[in-house]
């Protein structure tokens, strides 16, 4: 096949030109684009606004949704295990790890996959006191121990019998997260990036 389909040389040249052309005009206008960006950036500094997180903003919000959740879920993750910030997982953080361990396993239904009915008079393996500990006289280092407990017997992180804005709720997070990332094993699922599809279950496209 001669360069440009049937065109002789000096076709093809022009044509190649006008590709060039345009490929150079749309860089301008990127350039053009960015220096507006950065008369935006440079505005809101004018108006008190730190322009840092402004950028880190829309780097976040250029992202995929499900990425941005993912990510987002992972450092809460990894800061409740290293017992910094609030310790308490969100809710958000909490489907997450739910969501990756029932892929992980293969089961669609992702929640109850975690949380099976207990069978008659068989105790929960998370703790000796029941559901709800919200009520009970439990100590922080309590909490912290039953944390633990609980990601050993395998346990959720759903499972934590706290109620939301209970100092031990945090207690019981930070050590299920420790315990998950420290005790030896395959570091969990919930704590690695997701794996990407490997070339053989990529779609094929139709030329071969």
């Amino acid at each position: 096949m001669t360069m440009g389909g049937n065109k002789g040389p000096q076709g093809a040249g022009e044509e190649i030109k006008l590709l060039v052309e345009r490929a150079m005009r749309i860089r301008e206008e990127i350039a053009e684009l960015k220096a507006d960006e950065r008369d935006v950036i440079a505005e809101a500094k004018s108006r008190g606004f730190d322009p840092k997180p402004i950028r880190k903003l829309i780097a976040w919000l250029e992202k995929d949704p499900d990425k941005r959740r993912e990510e987002d879920a992972i450092l809460e993750l990894y800061k409740s295990a290293m017992g910094v910030g609030d310790g308490s997982l969100s809710d958000a953080a909490r489907a997450f790890v739910s969501q990756r361990r029932a892929e992980e396993k293969g089961d669609d239904d992702q929640l109850d996959a975690f949380n099976p009915p207990r069978e008659p008079g068989k105790s929960d393996p998370s703790t000796d006191f029941g559901d709800d500990l919200s009520d009970k006289p439990v100590t922080e280092e309590d909490a912290r121990k039953l944390g633990a407990e609980a990601q050993k017997a395998g346990r959720p992180v759903t499972a934590n019998p706290f109620k939301a804005g209970d100092e031990r709720r945090q207690a019981w997070d930070e050590a299920w997260c420790g315990s998950a990332g420290s005790d030896g094993m395959d570091i969990p699922p919930e704590l690695r990036p997701k794996a990407k599809p490997k070339k053989d279950d990529e779609p094929k496209g139709g030329d071969e």
